[in-house]
């Protein structure tokens, strides 16, 4: 049974590398989006924050930093450059194709 590559360090697939990329992708865009959408509501309708948040903004603008050095460090350092290049590929094409459905209308039913 054939199986797929594994590095020599962590036993893991190039799949699965780029799976836990593009997630870090999707985690930056939630802590972007927070930081934007509680900021809004704290103007607006500061009554529906009932959470408070500990060491907002400051550890959600952290988070974010540290976000995207690591992603920063992947597009830099050789060995993970690919994998960089084809979750950025993948982070571009998936709102690609929703934008293109979307604007081709729902499809009929068989």
């Amino acid at each position: 049974m054939a199986t797929a590559p594994q590095d020599g360090i962590t036993g893991v697939g190039p799949y699965e590398h780029r799976n836990g990329t593009v997630t870090l992708f999707v985690y930056l865009a939630i802590a972007v989006a927070q930081v934007r959408m509680r900021r809004k509501l704290e103007r607006t309708e500061p009554e529906r924050l009932t959470l408070k948040m500990w060491l907002f903004p400051w550890l959600s603008r952290l988070t974010i930093a540290l976000m995207a050095v690591v992603i920063g460090a992947m597009a830099w350092l050789p060995d993970s450059r690919s994998r960089f290049w084809l979750s950025l590929l993948t982070v571009a094409v998936v709102p690609a194709g929703y934008e293109l459905r979307r604007r081709m209308g729902p499809a009929d039913a068989v």
